[in-house]
């Protein structure tokens, strides 16, 4: 059987850029905005706001570790004419850990609009603030001996 092939003129859809209004991380004086250039150092007890430009009705804020595991975390969206999403992390974050924020879509990482359109997904990387707590000390193998 052979395969299908391309229509005439169809050209691959490229995902577009999404329309960031305002992205921060709110701590304990306020907000101070993200930086999606470089690493944003952040409190352990930091959460995350981030507003973009359209209307993502199937769209998600994750905080993701450095092993790549979702960080447990309550968060809330609200959808208008723009969409705001809130991200707060159940427990506080470990000082010296580095995690990525993303803004990305319920079924897969690009982010859709209702009217098709497509969105790369929004990534900060961000660092808590503090040393990471020193490992605890290797027990040191005492060799026994005989009488």
């Amino acid at each position: 059987m052979a395969s299908p092939s391309p229509t005439p003129g169809a050209a691959a859809v490229v995902p577009m850029a999404l329309p960031v209004t305002s992205a921060l991380v709110i701590e304990a004086g306020g907000g101070v905005g993200l930086d999606r250039e470089r690493l944003s150092a952040v409190a352990p007890t930091a959460s995350f706001e981030v507003r973009i430009g359209i209307r993502a009705t199937e769209a998600r804020l994750v905080l993701e570790d450095a092993q790549g595991a979702l960080v447990p975390a309550t968060g809330s969206t609200e959808v208008g004419a723009d969409t705001a999403f809130e991200l707060k992390p159940s427990e506080p974050l470990k000082p010296g850990s580095t995690f990525l924020l993303r803004l990305e879509g319920q079924r897969g990482r690009i982010v859709r609009d209702p009217e098709g359109h497509s969105y790369e997904p929004l990534v900060f990387r961000v660092r808590v603030n503090g040393s990471p707590e020193p490992a605890p000390p290797r027990r040191k193998r005492v060799r026994g001996h005989t009488k």
